[in-house]
Parts: C-alpha cells; sequence; structure tokens
C-alpha cells in the first residue's frame, strides 16, 4: 500500500516512558534494599508490568494509506480497504463505520485516538471545525475537534477517503483481521515466571 502515515499519539510516548522510568527505579531500589534474589522477582513483575504498559500505549495505532487504513488495538488487528468505509465517527475514540459481508453495519474503535471527556467541548471554537470534511448531518463532536487525538485521526481518515472517493479509485485491499496471541502469550510466560521465582525466593 501506497504512502503510509502512522498515527500514534505523543501522550503514549510520555505515559510510556514515565511508566518505565519508574518501574526500572522500583526494581532498582529492590536490588539495593533486599538483595539479588528480591531484585530478580521484583524485574521479572517489572518485565510484566513494562510489556503491558506497552501494548495498551506504544502497540497501538493508526496507519493510514492511500488504498486504506489499519487499526492496531492492544489485542487486535483491523486492515480495512477504504470502499468499505461507509462513516468515519468520533463519539468515544475515532471509530470506523463499515459493513461485513452480509450487509450488517459495524463499528470499529481504534484504542490510539481516544476522544477528550465533555469538558473538552465548552472549549471549542467554531473555526476549528473548518475544512474537516464533517457531514452536514453529523452532530459535531468534541471528539472531532483537531486538538484531540479522535480529531486528528479522524481529519487524516477523513481526507484520505474524500481523496479515495473523488478518484474513484478501484478497491485494492480486502479486510483482514488479526487477533495479538503473541501479548497473551508472552503476559502468561513472564507472570508464570513471576509465579514460580515468588515461590522460590520463599
Amino acid at each position: 500500500m501506497n504512502n503510509r502515515e502512522l498515527f500514534r499519539p505523543t501522550s503514549s510516548y510520555v505515559f510510556a516512558f514515565l511508566g518505565f522510568f519508574f518501574i526500572s527505579l522500583l526494581v532498582y531500589v529492590n536490588f539495593l534494599d533486599f538483595g539479588f534474589a528480591s531484585g530478580m522477582v521484583a524485574a521479572i513483575w517489572g518485565a510484566l508490568v513494562c510489556a503491558i504498559f506497552y501494548q495498551i500505549f506504544l502497540h497501538p495505532a493508526v496507519i493510514f494509506y492511500d488504498e486504506g487504513l489499519e487499526i492496531i488495538n492492544p489485542l487486535s488487528r483491523h486492515r480495512i480497504g477504504w470502499h468499505e468505509v461507509d462513516d468515519i465517527e468520533t463519539r468515544y475514540t475515532m471509530s470506523i463505520i463499515t459493513f461485513d459481508r452480509k450487509g450488517k453495519k459495524g463499528k470499529i474503535q481504534a484504542f490510539a485516538a481516544p476522544a477528550p471527556g465533555r469538558y473538552h467541548s465548552r472549549t471549542i471554537h467554531q473555526s476549528e471545525m473548518r475544512g474537516l470534511n464533517l457531514k452536514e448531518n453529523n452532530v459535531i463532536r468534541a471528539g472531532d475537534s483537531p486538538r484531540t487525538n479522535s480529531g486528528a485521526a479522524a481529519a487524516i481518515a477523513r481526507s484520505k477517503l474524500d481523496q479515495f472517493q473523488r478518484f474513484k479509485s478501484a478497491p485494492s485491499v480486502a479486510y483482514e483481521f488479526h487477533f495479538n496471541y503473541g501479548a497473551i502469550v508472552i503476559n502468561l510466560v513472564i507472570f508464570a515466571i513471576g509465579v514460580i521465582a515468588l515461590v522460590f525466593s520463599n
């Protein structure tokens, strides 16, 4: 697929860095205060927490292409062609409204592009909404603001969808779904090692 554009909020990197930093600090203190054995147990459990932080903050993303997009959530990956997109909304997250093979409407939410809380709607100015390709019959939500993660991702999606429809591009991307079994396996393995290490350390 062409013209790859990755969307992942800057805040995700910040939260992940802070999480990794504090977990590393706690593990280091455990080594200093309680010795090698206790420090190793703390390191294993710290690795589990860091893995979860990675899966929550750094793994999720939305990747846009000229032909479609990929929505990567903590435990799933969806690939959707623009020809299968019926609408784009920002109620709770940036979400793709699409139809399955039986014509049933469905929604795919992007974990990496959450909508803001109710308070943000009070700070929205009309000028923010200009040029965002919003349909006239759509309710303007706080999540549509380009200052929000959902709004920024939705603006890219609407621009790509509009371009695809304007040039009448031929469909070239089939819908794909993948479950992130790797994350489950990694978490379970680290958890099991942590339990064994905890038992032997006692």
